[in-house]
């Protein structure tokens, strides 16, 4: 039936607005009973009983006088679901439709997910209607005193409580913005906790990066191989286990960089490893190339993988991530040097790019930055060891006399 059909027989007296508004509920009370996953019997003591879900429980137990009674229940039930979700159903909503959309990948899916979890445990369970805008406001402050949260850290809580409010306010739920709330906090700058790194815990120093180096040129296996690549090219590692035989280029001293690992969820909620067929960035297309000295890993990696599908493989079967972390470990555990994840020797080699004036469009084509002042701030580190330190100021003349 066309609205113009519809408008005919409401002007005819053929129906009434009381009588479709009867039909609407009874279509509507027959789809809320058709979500309900528990069945609706008459018991042997005469009551209507039934099962509603818990949180907690699993599911609770339920009977009234008359099967009407209990069907009135169940659909009570059900629309205060849909129209007064809780904030852990929220979440999950927008970030699984954040995925769905291609808007964010696994890896940032699952953050989010450990997140909520965190710090959403209690708060999430609250039904968003029953919420307000001083409620989310005490609740974020409290956050940043009670898990000593840095500024990245609570810019992290605040995209996902943004996210959440965002959808509630688009779909009625509340008559307040997330913008609102995010202006009414009030947290200065030294609230947030502060963890003073030093250089050498953020890079391999000039000794320990010799000493790496020469115990994988000596111990040369697939794992060591893959630490070598990182500490010549300045690659992610997700990067280097994703590398493919043609994309070796061991003539010209480069390598094609287009994918890289990363995770995501299976139908039953455990997260895989898999090759996405793009990188962290859209700058991290690129090729990178290698120093001469290391044209030998190169022709050996490409000879190596002639009969493989990825460049660094044991057993038919391509190595992970993981896999490159616990060889690193390892290594430095043999050789006495602190062991720093592989992403501390990509801040590595870019200190050394920097450290010997390499222009600034090589540094961030060969790193994947889209400018130099991500390098430069968060990349740029100081590699020399205390003495060496002594010594470069006792080689400027006006200590030196």
């Amino acid at each position: 039936m066309t609205d113009k059909d519809l408008q005919y027989a409401l002007d005819a007296g053929i129906i009434n607005v009381t009588s479709i508004q009867s039909i609407i509920e009874m279509t509507r009370r027959k789809e809320l009973l058709n979500k309900h996953p528990y069945k609706i019997w008459n018991g042997t003591d005469g009551k209507w009983h039934t099962y509603l879900p818990d949180e907690k429980k699993g599911r609770i137990p339920r009977k009234r006088n008359t099967k009407e009674e209990i069907e009135d229940v169940v659909i009570e039930y059900w629309r205060t679901v849909e129209e007064n979700p809780t904030i852990k159903e929220l979440f999950y909503k927008w970030n699984n439709n954040l995925v769905d959309k291609g808007l964010i990948k696994t890896n940032t899916s699952c953050r989010n997910e450990s997140c909520f979890k965190r710090h959403f445990a209690e708060f999430g369970e609250k039904r968003i209607r029953d919420t307000d805008l001083d409620m989310w406001v005490e609740f974020l402050e409290e956050q940043v005193p009670k898990y000593g949260l840095s500024a990245k850290s609570f810019g992290g809580l605040k995209t996902i409580a943004k996210g959440i409010l965002k959808l509630s306010k688009r779909k009625r739920y509340i008559d307040f913005t997330a913008q609102e709330v995010i202006e009414e906090l009030i947290l200065p700058k030294n609230c947030f906790y502060r963890k003073h790194k030093n250089d050498e815990e953020e890079v391999y120093t000039v000794d320990e990066t010799a000493l790496i180096m020469d115990y994988c040129k000596d111990n040369r296996d697939v794992w060591a191989d893959c630490i070598s690549l990182i500490f010549v090219t300045g690659m992610r590692v997700g990067e280097a286990v994703a590398l493919k035989h043609d994309d070796l280029d061991p003539k010209n001293l480069c390598i094609k960089v287009h994918a890289t690992e990363s995770r995501r969820k299976d139908d039953n909620g455990v997260i895989r490893t898999f090759i996405q067929d793009s990188t962290k960035t859209e700058a991290g297309c690129r090729t990178v190339v290698l120093p001469k000295k290391y044209q030998y890993l190169l022709t050996s990696l490409w000879w190596g993988s002639s009969n493989s599908e990825f460049v660094f493989e044991f057993k038919g079967k391509r190595i992970h991530t993981n896999a490159v972390r616990k060889k690193l470990a390892r290594v430095c555990k043999q050789i006495g040097v602190p062991y720093k994840p592989p992403h501390k020797i990509r801040k590595t080699f870019c200190s050394i790019l920097l450290d010997n004036n390499i222009s600034s469009s090589f540094i961030t084509s060969q790193m994947g930055h889209t400018d130099i002042s991500t390098s430069e701030i968060f990349y740029h580190k100081n590699r020399n060891s205390e003495m060496e330190k002594v010594e470069i100021l006792s080689s400027i003349s006006e200590f030196a006399n």
